[in-house]
């Protein structure tokens, strides 16, 4: 059997078709990188925002936390018959222990035993901070819970009576 030869523009066109080749090759795996680097970046925008909602939430919890500390004061004072605002100024930070500190800034939350507490127990502070405003008027006086948080802020508002059920 004799091994047939092709003619050299054939052989040309193979070569040709070779480069052509590794051309097609090359362009595709620009396009591979390119839509891997979309997916990472796309992930990365997720995770991003993930952070961000979970923070939200938190924050809302604090908001909502400071409320309920306020009116759990409000409910001692009253069982101790006390005036019903006693020990609560103006403007304050207050943590789970029912501990009030009078300031005009939001103050710094640090986590000790699973508490977000004001005062540094141990560790750095979290990105969450809390002030509480209390408008008075008579019988009535408005809490507001402010929590701020990485340049965000969170802030809840409710009206409290000298009088529980």
């Amino acid at each position: 059997m004799k091994m047939q030869q092709l003619p050299l523009p054939q052989a040309g066109r193979l070569l040709q078709n070779k480069g052509q080749s590794v051309i097609e090759i090359f362009l595709s795996l620009i396009v591979f990188s390119m839509a891997l680097l979309g997916l990472v970046i796309l992930v990365n925008n997720y995770l991003k925002v993930l952070k961000t909602s979970k923070d939200r939430i938190i924050a809302n919890f604090l908001a909502q936390e400071g409320i309920d500390l306020v009116i759990a004061k409000r409910n001692i004072n009253k069982v101790q018959r006390r005036n019903w605002l006693e020990g609560l100024p103006n403007k304050f930070c207050i943590d789970s222990s029912l501990y009030i500190q009078p300031a005009n800034n939001a103050c710094p939350l640090y986590i000790y035993n699973n508490q977000f507490l004001h005062s540094v127990i141990n560790g750095p502070p979290t990105p969450f901070s809390r002030l509480i405003n209390l408008d008075i008027s008579l019988n009535v006086a408005t809490v507001t819970s402010i929590v701020k948080f990485n340049g965000q802020q969170v802030e809840l508002e409710t009206i409290i009576t000298d009088w529980i059920p």
